[in-house]
Protein backbone atom coordinates (compact mmCIF):
# COMPACT_ATOMS: atom_id res chain seq x y z
CA UNK A 1 0.00 0.00 0.00
CA UNK A 2 1.43 3.45 -0.57
CA UNK A 3 1.68 5.37 2.26
CA UNK A 4 0.00 8.94 1.86
CA UNK A 5 1.39 10.64 5.27
CA UNK A 6 -0.32 12.00 7.75
CA UNK A 7 -0.27 15.82 6.01
CA UNK A 8 -2.38 14.19 3.41
CA UNK A 9 -5.46 15.41 3.56
CA UNK A 10 -4.24 18.62 5.35
CA UNK A 11 -3.00 19.37 1.82
CA UNK A 12 -6.59 19.17 0.35
CA UNK A 13 -7.67 21.61 2.73
CA UNK A 14 -4.64 24.09 1.70
CA UNK A 15 -5.53 23.85 -2.07
CA UNK A 16 -9.20 24.39 -0.76
CA UNK A 17 -8.21 27.67 1.49
CA UNK A 18 -6.06 28.83 -1.42
CA UNK A 19 -9.34 28.15 -4.39
CA UNK A 20 -11.30 30.42 -1.49
CA UNK A 21 -8.64 32.97 -1.51
CA UNK A 22 -7.91 33.21 -4.90
CA UNK A 23 -11.87 33.82 -5.50
CA UNK A 24 -12.61 36.08 -2.72
CA UNK A 25 -12.02 39.44 -5.03
CA UNK A 26 -14.59 38.00 -7.93
CA UNK A 27 -17.18 36.94 -5.37
CA UNK A 28 -17.37 40.24 -3.94
CA UNK A 29 -17.07 41.85 -6.85
CA UNK A 30 -20.52 39.98 -8.58
CA UNK A 31 -21.66 39.92 -4.60
CA UNK A 32 -21.82 35.96 -4.53
CA UNK A 33 -21.07 33.35 -1.88
CA UNK A 34 -19.32 30.45 -2.55
CA UNK A 35 -22.05 28.17 -3.16
CA UNK A 36 -23.83 30.17 -5.37
CA UNK A 37 -20.24 30.33 -7.47
CA UNK A 38 -20.09 26.40 -7.49
CA UNK A 39 -23.69 26.66 -8.94
CA UNK A 40 -22.77 28.81 -11.40
CA UNK A 41 -19.93 27.34 -12.76
CA UNK A 42 -21.32 24.14 -12.42
CA UNK A 43 -23.96 24.62 -14.70
CA UNK A 44 -21.35 27.07 -16.98
CA UNK A 45 -19.27 23.40 -17.40
CA UNK A 46 -22.46 21.22 -17.82
CA UNK A 47 -26.03 22.21 -18.68
CA UNK A 48 -27.69 21.07 -20.48
CA UNK A 49 -26.83 18.31 -19.79
CA UNK A 50 -26.50 18.37 -16.05
CA UNK A 51 -29.25 21.27 -15.59
CA UNK A 52 -31.18 20.59 -12.32
CA UNK A 53 -30.62 21.15 -8.87
CA UNK A 54 -30.59 17.83 -8.07
CA UNK A 55 -27.48 17.21 -10.32
CA UNK A 56 -25.46 19.69 -8.42
CA UNK A 57 -26.61 18.20 -5.02
CA UNK A 58 -25.82 14.65 -6.55
CA UNK A 59 -22.35 15.75 -8.57
CA UNK A 60 -20.83 18.63 -5.80
CA UNK A 61 -22.05 17.14 -2.95
CA UNK A 62 -23.24 20.26 -1.82
CA UNK A 63 -26.92 19.85 0.57
CA UNK A 64 -30.31 20.15 -0.72
CA UNK A 65 -30.45 23.10 1.14
CA UNK A 66 -27.31 25.06 0.07
CA UNK A 67 -28.20 24.51 -3.39
CA UNK A 68 -31.96 25.42 -2.62
CA UNK A 69 -31.29 29.00 -1.00
CA UNK A 70 -28.49 29.72 -3.51
CA UNK A 71 -30.63 28.97 -6.79
CA UNK A 72 -33.58 31.07 -5.21
CA UNK A 73 -30.66 34.03 -4.31
CA UNK A 74 -29.22 33.61 -7.98
CA UNK A 75 -32.76 33.10 -9.42
CA UNK A 76 -34.10 36.50 -7.65
CA UNK A 77 -31.14 38.52 -8.62
CA UNK A 78 -31.01 37.51 -12.66
CA UNK A 79 -28.30 35.36 -12.66
CA UNK A 80 -30.48 32.46 -13.38
CA UNK A 81 -33.83 31.71 -15.00
CA UNK A 82 -35.96 27.84 -14.36
CA UNK A 83 -37.74 26.50 -16.58
CA UNK A 84 -40.11 23.42 -15.73
CA UNK A 85 -39.41 19.97 -17.75
CA UNK A 86 -42.29 19.53 -20.72
CA UNK A 87 -42.26 15.52 -19.66
CA UNK A 88 -41.70 15.56 -15.88
CA UNK A 89 -43.40 18.77 -14.15
CA UNK A 90 -41.39 17.93 -11.00
CA UNK A 91 -38.05 18.74 -12.32
CA UNK A 92 -36.94 22.10 -12.96
CA UNK A 93 -34.03 22.99 -15.33
CA UNK A 94 -31.76 26.28 -14.74
CA UNK A 95 -30.48 28.16 -16.85
CA UNK A 96 -27.23 31.20 -16.78
CA UNK A 97 -28.65 34.65 -17.89
CA UNK A 98 -25.46 35.67 -18.75
CA UNK A 99 -22.69 33.69 -18.99
CA UNK A 100 -20.42 36.43 -19.88
CA UNK A 101 -19.80 37.15 -16.01
CA UNK A 102 -19.78 32.96 -15.16
CA UNK A 103 -17.02 33.12 -17.91
CA UNK A 104 -14.69 35.78 -16.24
CA UNK A 105 -15.41 33.08 -12.87
CA UNK A 106 -14.00 30.02 -15.30
CA UNK A 107 -11.23 32.60 -16.56
CA UNK A 108 -9.72 33.24 -12.72
CA UNK A 109 -10.26 29.15 -12.36
CA UNK A 110 -7.87 28.47 -15.25
CA UNK A 111 -5.54 30.87 -14.41
CA UNK A 112 -5.48 29.04 -10.87
CA UNK A 113 -5.14 25.83 -12.00
CA UNK A 114 -2.15 27.52 -14.59
CA UNK A 115 -0.46 28.61 -11.86
CA UNK A 116 -0.76 25.63 -10.10
CA UNK A 117 0.96 23.90 -12.36
CA UNK A 118 3.72 25.90 -13.02
CA UNK A 119 6.79 23.68 -13.76
CA UNK A 120 5.19 20.51 -13.65
CA UNK A 121 6.14 18.15 -16.29
CA UNK A 122 3.16 16.95 -18.21
CA UNK A 123 3.92 13.15 -17.45
CA UNK A 124 3.41 14.13 -13.80
CA UNK A 125 -0.01 15.90 -14.24
CA UNK A 126 -0.79 13.06 -16.51
CA UNK A 127 -0.41 10.26 -13.18
CA UNK A 128 -1.52 12.95 -11.20
CA UNK A 129 -5.10 13.61 -13.09
CA UNK A 130 -5.96 9.67 -13.54
CA UNK A 131 -5.19 9.04 -9.60
CA UNK A 132 -7.31 11.58 -8.65
CA UNK A 133 -9.56 10.56 -11.11
CA UNK A 134 -9.48 7.05 -9.26
CA UNK A 135 -9.68 7.96 -6.01
CA UNK A 136 -12.76 9.89 -6.80
CA UNK A 137 -14.06 7.11 -7.91
CA UNK A 138 -13.62 5.49 -4.52
CA UNK A 139 -14.60 8.23 -2.85
CA UNK A 140 -18.44 7.65 -4.65
CA UNK A 141 -18.46 3.97 -4.04
CA UNK A 142 -17.45 4.73 -0.37
CA UNK A 143 -19.96 7.13 -0.12
CA UNK A 144 -23.01 5.08 -1.27
CA UNK A 145 -21.77 2.26 1.21
CA UNK A 146 -19.82 0.01 -0.46
CA UNK A 147 -17.08 -2.10 0.15
CA UNK A 148 -13.42 -1.65 -2.05
CA UNK A 149 -11.27 -4.28 -2.98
Amino acid sequence: MLELGRGYFDKFIKLEKLYRKYFQEALVSYGLTPNEMIVLLFLYNNAPALDTSRDIVRCKGISKGLVARSVESLTSRGYLTTRRDERDHRVIHLKLSDPEIVGDLQKTQEQLAARLEEGIPEEYKKVTNETLRLMIENVERMLKGEQLS
